[in-house]
């Protein structure tokens, strides 16, 4: 980021940098943007305003954060709930969409976590076959 912005164009970038990091899966973005603004903007009748805005800010992206263990969890979850449904004949792209609805996601992010367990169970599998 560059220091030497005016107040208003460090603003408006963080604030398109803030836009740009929603993705429809969650309710807000990437909130530390959202806590370097506050911290940036003058509070004269209350100068620790921002600070604290901030702080709360960045408390609570640390909170909506999924973990790698929840994310593998969940990661898991979809695969066995795809396999389940194309074993019961259910297309591929029909079994994205429930999944992306079931998890509040989209069909890319199914098939980005779907890669990402398969990818876990390979690796699994190649460390078990080095062991031997």
């Amino acid at each position: 980021m560059k220091k030497n912005l005016p107040l208003p164009g460090l603003l408006r970038h963080l604030w398109q940098s803030y836009e740009k990091t929603k993705d429809g899966r969650q309710k807000h973005g990437d909130l530390s943007l959202l806590a370097q603004a506050a911290e940036r903007v003058p509070w004269p009748e209350a100068p620790e305003l921002g600070r604290e805005i901030a702080a709360i800010l960045r408390q609570l992206d640390e909170k909506t954060k999924t973990s790698k263990h929840e994310r593998n969890v969940r990661d898991a979850e979809i695969c066995k709930l795809f396999e389940m449904q194309v074993n019961a004949g259910l297309p591929v792209s029909k079994s994205h969409e429930r999944i992306a609805d079931i998890f509040g996601m989209t069909t890319d992010s199914v098939r980005k976590s779907m890669d990402r367990e398969i990818e876990r169970r390979v690796k699994s599998v190649r460390e078990k076959l080095t062991e031997n």
